[in-house]
């Protein structure tokens, strides 16, 4: 019996040594597989990443409790007219192991000349839970920190939408009737804009729709239509 000890523990250790090697290799085909996804759309990785680029996303999504932030998986691609960046982000003083964003994109273009914001999405559902969660979401520090702007017209886009600024003057010249009845339109959109940089990132419902296909798709296709709708008007 005591002969059998030593095979027991080599065997537990070879099954764990397995198992993180699964896990690896598995983390490894799904990196693989973003990236090819994202060549297949002309996104090229960049390496090293752009310091300048990096900086500005982090500081668009820094607020309080979060202060160790790291773009991860960067990659570009010329739109004409502006600039997309895929990224993830990840919080590393967190002891989670969930993405601040998972495959957002980043919209660079100078022209863009935004006054610093957050657009937070709220909950469209009816019951106590959704009016509460909407009233967290309302009171949760936004990136852009300031005071919540109300714009009661279009009734749409107060029921979809809140906008925390410290600059309210600047954001109400912004955000024209136009713009915001655009936004009315849409839903679940998280969006951190400031300068020449906007963010797109979801209010994610179920399932991580990494898993999905077809999300990056779908996400790309969203930032054309915040592109038409954040675009300097004429």
């Amino acid at each position: 019996m005591d002969s059998l000890i030593p095979l027991v523990g080599i065997a537990a250790f070879a099954g764990v040594g397995l198992a993180i090697y699964r896990l690896v290799a598995a983390e490894r085909e799904r990196k693989a597989e973003r990236a090819r996804e994202a060549g297949a759309r002309g996104f090229r990785p960049v390496v090293p990443p752009d310091p300048a680029v990096v900086a500005r996303i982090v500081a668009l999504h820094r607020r309080p409790g979060r202060d160790s932030l790291e773009v991860r998986e960067l990659y570009s691609r010329d739109a004409g007219g502006y600039a997309l960046y895929l990224f993830d982000l990840a919080d590393t003083s967190s002891e989670s192991t969930d993405l601040v964003c998972d495959r957002a994109v980043a919209i660079v273009a100078p022209s863009l000349g935004l006054p610093r914001f957050s657009l937070v999405p709220q909950l469209q559902l009816d019951g106590r839970l959704a009016r509460l969660t909407n009233w967290l979401i309302q009171r949760l520090p936004a990136a852009a920190g300031g005071e919540r702007v109300e714009f009661p017209s279009p009734p749409a886009f107060q029921q979809r939408y809140t906008i925390r600024a410290d600059d309210e003057p600047a954001v109400r010249r912004f955000f024209t009737a136009e713009r915001l009845g655009r936004l009315a339109e849409t839903r679940h959109w998280m969006i951190e804009g400031q300068g020449e940089m906007l963010t797109l990132n979801q209010l994610e419902l179920g399932p991580a729709r990494r898993r999905e296909p077809g999300h990056l798709a779908d996400r790309l296709r969203d930032a054309e239509r915040v592109w038409a709708i954040f675009a300097p008007e004429r």
